[in-house]
C-alpha cells in the first residue's frame, strides 16, 4: 500500500481559550513569551499562538503551523525556497528562513510515519510523500570543505519516515519556514 497525499492533523484536547498543544498541561507561567523566566519544569514543548505559528520552548524556533500553505502551495527549487522565505510575512514577523537540518532533528522522531514527528504533533496539513528544504548545503562528503553557494545540492527532509537525504538544488521541495527567537 502507498500513501500519496497530505497528512492533516485536526485533533485537540484543549480547552477553549487555552493556547497549548495537545499533551501534558503545562502551568499558566509556562507559556510565558520566550525569553521571561518560566517558574518550575516546563512540561509543555509547543505553544499555538493562534496566528498560524507554532513555537517550539525547547529550541525558541517558531515554525509555521500549516505545512501547506497557500504561500508554499506547491514544491520549488532550492533557491526559489530561499527567495520565498526570505519574502515571506506571518504572525507580524518578516525573518522568516528555512531551517537547518539540526533544526529539523529536534522535531524528528523516526519512531513514528507519516509523520514522523515527536508528540504531540503541532502541525496541520503536513506533506510526507515529498521533501521538505533544509538551509543546509550538501558538500559531497566530510573531506570537502564547503564553500557556501558553491554546492550544487541541499539536504531534504522525508516527513514520512523521517529521512534526512540531500538532492540538486534543482530538484522540488516544500517549504515550512521557521524563525529564531531572539
Amino acid at each position: 500500500m502507498s500513501y500519496f497525499g497530505i497528512f492533516e492533523f485536526r485533533k485537540s484536547n484543549k480547552i477553549p481559550g487555552q493556547t497549548v498543544l495537545p499533551g501534558i498541561p503545562a502551568p499558566l507561567e509556562a507559556l510565558k513569551p520566550p525569553g521571561e523566566p518560566r517558574p518550575g519544569p516546563l512540561l509543555q514543548r509547543f505553544v499555538d499562538n493562534r496566528d498560524g505559528t507554532i513555537t517550539e520552548l525547547k529550541t525558541n524556533l517558531m515554525w509555521i503551523k500549516n505545512g501547506w500553505r497557500l504561500d508554499f502551495v506547491s514544491a520549488v527549487t532550492w533557491p526559489e525556497a530561499l527567495k520565498k522565505c526570505n519574502a515571506f510575512r506571518l504572525g507580524g514577523y518578516g525573518n522568516w528562513r528555512l531551517s537547518g537540518v539540526e533544526e529539523w532533528r529536534s522535531l524528528i522522531d523516526t519512531g513514528n510515519q507519516a509523520p514522523a514527528l515527536v508528540e504531540p504533533n503541532p502541525f496541520e496539513n503536513i506533506i510526507v510523500h515529498m521533501p521538505y528544504w533544509t538551509r543546509t548545503e550538501f558538500a559531497g562528503g566530510s573531506e570537502v570543505p564547503l564553500t557556501p553557494g558553491i554546492s550544487v545540492r541541499a539536504y531534504t527532509v522525508m516527513l514520512y519516515s523521517g529521512n534526512i537525504i540531500h538532492q540538486k538544488k534543482t530538484d522540488r521541495a516544500f517549504i515550512l519556514p521557521v524563525r529564531s527567537i531572539p
